[in-house]
């Protein structure tokens, strides 16, 4: 079982991936939701976290910052980017960080 941790500044957002990966078939345990990049390294630092998906526009630390935090203290965790941008130069910079993923909003839920 997994624990995933959704990282938004937009509470319909987080609300909606986490009810939506808790309805699917996946092997997941538990969905955290985090605000903000700060308290998402808590959750990181704190929780045994399998998976993080984060948006890159937040107050504070951004997606970004956020991903390298996370990669600089737990490089095994993978992390997903879910963004508005659809820009390539966005999405490049987030995969050469190591991003697993980009996925551009509104993401669609199957």
């Amino acid at each position: 079982m997994y624990t995933v941790l959704v990282v938004d500044d937009e509470a319909i957002v987080c609300r909606g991936i986490k009810d939506s990966l808790e309805a699917s078939d996946l092997n997941i345990s538990q969905v955290l939701t985090a605000w903000n990049g700060y308290e998402a390294l808590d959750y990181v630092r704190m929780e045994s976290v399998d998976l993080v998906l984060t948006d890159i526009q937040m107050d504070g630390m951004n997606g970004i910052e956020l991903m390298e935090s996370i990669l600089s203290e737990k490089p095994d965790i993978p992390v997903v980017v879910i963004s508005a941008h659809d820009e390539f130069q966005y999405a490049q910079h987030c995969i050469r960080l190591g991003a697993r993923d980009y996925l551009i909003k509104p993401v669609l839920l199957s």
